[in-house]
């Protein structure tokens, strides 16, 4: 596995994300609290049902997915690599994720599509099977109207041990990672059971990535998946005021859905790795099966400077952001 130099990551991630920040629309409030969303809308997003679920999994899993992975993603990777100027951002990428572009958006494209379209059976109520993105809102969003529920859950689910993530699957009481007992993460009967495995693929992908081994602005990044860690938040907050200002900084605490204070009281570790012996009550069918062996790279080059390439760059930060929202917003 090819390791980027400690030396050099921060001054990298930190190209990466203030190109990403810098090039995004600005905005003011998070989606939660937006005023698109009225009543009933927020209602009918929070109860979606198995019929939601096929409505879009039909058509993203027998259209969208397909062509993507073996006509458009491919062709544009085509464009790519024929480009002289793109040789930079090529090279960036692969030494960050092990494997090439081309390889690296395809199986992060599979496993979303697992995480939302694969089939768990029974469902909730009865229900002979749903979609996991069905079982995943319904258990997130269980109970939300005794307060503000899912954003508990949301904070919680940031800070599972991997020793916990069955448990906390299964509704059973937790201690978080930072050594609160909780009485259950989800409300039984409604969790997220087999649904976790999806998850928990991509997690465990995640963490075998170049990139995770690297240190930014003081953050071990595999601090958020190893056994036995995890990363306190006012120490993110540190590596994040490092590396933004103003409109920036303010991006990135609406896109976590946290001001500093609250994510200064959790220690963040994003569990994986755990559900082995997971005793579910549930089967899962996965809409794109893939292997889970490890990622292995046939390249030995470290970066030493930051990107250069304006192309590069835009790419790059794309890349992180994605990899950061995917942790982020799974578990």
């Amino acid at each position: 596995m090819l390791y980027l130099g400690e030396d050099n990551s921060a001054e990298i991630l930190t190209a990466w994300l203030k190109e990403a920040n810098r090039t995004r629309a600005p905005r003011t409030r998070s989606l939660m609290t937006s005023d698109l969303l009225d009543d009933d809308d927020l209602h009918d997003w929070l109860n979606i049902t198995k019929a939601n679920g096929a409505t879009f999994c039909n058509p993203f899993l027998g259209s969208l997915v397909p062509c993507a992975t073996d006509h458009l993603i491919p062709e544009v990777f085509k464009l790519i690599t024929a480009n002289p100027c793109c040789n930079d951002m090529a090279s960036e990428i692969q030494q960050a994720v092990g494997i090439s572009p081309q390889e690296f958006v395809t199986k992060l494209l599979s496993h979303a599509a697992n995480i939302v379209c694969s089939i768990q059976t029974p469902g909730f109520h009865g229900a002979g099977n749903q979609t996991c993105g069905a079982a995943w809102m319904r258990s997130l969003n269980y109970h939300y109207n005794e307060g503000n529920v899912s954003f508990d859950r949301y904070q919680t689910m940031a800070q599972i041990p991997n020793d916990q993530g069955c448990a906390a699957a299964l509704g059973d009481a937790i201690t978080t990672a930072n050594g609160f007992e909780m009485a259950h993460v989800f409300a039984k009967p409604v969790v997220p059971g087999s649904c976790v495995k999806p998850v928990d693929d991509l997690l465990t992908w995640l963490r075998q990535l170049p990139i995770a081994q690297t240190t930014w602005n003081g953050v071990t990044l595999r601090h958020f998946f190893d056994d036995g860690k995890c990363v306190n938040g006012s120490t993110i907050n540190e590596a994040v005021a490092k590396a933004w200002t103003g409109d920036e900084l303010l991006g990135f605490y609406l896109d976590i859905g946290m001001k500093p204070e609250e994510l200064a009281r959790l220690c963040v570790h994003f569990t994986n790795g755990g559900y082995g012996k997971c005793a579910f009550n549930e089967t899962i069918q996965e809409a794109f099966p893939l292997a889970k062996d490890a990622i292995t790279s046939t390249t030995t080059v470290t970066p030493s400077t930051t990107p250069k390439s304006s192309v590069g760059l835009a790419t790059m930060s794309w890349f992180v952001s994605t990899m950061v929202v995917t942790s982020i917003g799974f578990w």
